[in-house]
């Protein structure tokens, strides 16, 4: 989907079948029409998110229209679906929602008209792959490729013609997310409404950052990666993502999360405390904020200047340090890095090795058998 895509209110999902309401995550995979009923496993788009299940990953390959409809509504809001190309219409979907965020790897394979009207309850980041797609939100109008993405809100209606080969990674955000960031970025509630600008220029630094994010999600959901079932990993890259949109793209609230006076030196001293005393919590620059009684600019403003770091680089630095101690302390014969780590609070030993050699000089294997 694409820019501030306005909806027709979506009817509440069915409830999922009694396999896929277990605790934990959900798989839902089909290759036709007739091979499953219907999705069912995401929750109603006006619920909040809290009401959605731990995490479901989906997975759909159809050339049934009415199958496609069905499938990329239930992940997103209902809509009108239209082929307008020669070929026959070819979806391969993947996605994964968790906690009011999704992640979507969406292709139509041929020329698509979409009209989802108001989507009321979310926002969407669209970023074309390849190809290009014409996207209109109220007035605005953006001719979507690999370098510009089109952001749709969920207040004005939406109408997006989809290119053959056009296929799109997209940030599905639930706008309580959304709306909490700015309240946590700003320091008070937002009570306004909050629309960013449909067309994403991509080659900013920034908007590169927030990309390359993007395609680190996407990559752990194309590797049905244990990461999605744990809540800490999801919060965190929730957080980033959506933090890092703000920070990279223009908002009706921009000019007001560009100012205002950093944290003083008790706020920082209080946020630092909190991830000194329990470094492996599911820390987030919102909740690091909430507990200094600052706003996440003023924070992160307060440790560039008096830490030269961010909180989150801070919160990662001593992790590092915990695991090193673990790691020095332990025996390699009882002990595992991958254990060590986790209890440090790393969700990704990938990531943890990297940081670790750069901050050390030498691997985590290498420093428990030492």
């Amino acid at each position: 989907m694409t820019p501030q895509l306005a909806l027709q209110t979506v009817p509440t999902a069915p409830t999922p079948p009694r396999a896929l309401r277990s605790a934990g995550r959900a798989r839902a995979l089909s290759s036709s029409p007739s091979s499953s009923p219907p999705l069912s496993l995401v929750k109603p788009h006006d619920a909040a998110p809290a009401t959605a299940p731990k995490g479901v990953v989906v997975e759909r390959h159809t050339h049934d229209v009415d199958e496609a409809r069905t499938s990329v509504g239930q992940l997103f809001c209902d809509h009108r679906l239209e082929p307008r190309g020669g070929s026959e219409l070819s979806l391969d979907l993947r996605g994964f929602q968790h906690s009011g965020v999704g992640v979507v790897r969406l292709d139509y394979g041929t020329d698509v008209q979409i009209e989802p009207g108001r989507l009321e309850s979310f926002y969407l980041v669209q970023v074309p792959l390849a190809g290009r797609a014409a996207v209109r939100q109220g007035g605005a109008e953006v001719v979507s490729t690999p370098r510009t993405a089109s952001v749709l809100g969920p207040d004005a209606p939406v109408s997006m013609r989809w290119d053959a080969g056009t296929p799109q990674l997209i940030l599905y955000a639930h706008r309580s997310v959304v709306a909490g960031y700015a309240a946590a970025a700003l320091g008070r509630k937002v009570s306004s409404r909050l629309d960013f600008a449909l067309d994403f220029d991509l080659t900013t630094p920034a908007a590169s950052a927030w990309r390359r994010t993007l395609g680190y999600a996407a990559a752990e959901v194309d590797a049905d990666s244990p990461c999605l079932d744990d809540a800490r990993w999801v919060r965190h890259v929730r957080s980033v993502l959506v933090g890092q949109l703000f920070e990279a793209h223009r908002c009706s609230l921009s000019e007001e999360l560009t100012t205002g006076a950093p944290a003083t030196s008790r706020a920082v001293a209080a946020a630092k405390t909190l991830v000194d005393d329990d470094p492996a919590a599911a820390h987030t620059v919102e909740d690091l904020a909430r507990h200094a009684g600052v706003s996440v600019r003023a924070l992160q403003e307060g440790f560039r200047r008096q830490l030269g770091t961010t909180p989150m680089e801070y919160v990662r630095s001593c992790r590092l340090e915990a695991a090193h101690r673990a790691l020095r302390a332990a025996d390699p014969t009882e002990a595992s890095v991958t254990d060590l780590a986790t209890a440090a609070g790393f969700t990704h030993l990938g990531r943890f090795s990297v940081d670790y050699r750069k901050r050390f000089g030498c691997s985590p294997s290498a420093t428990l058998r030492s």
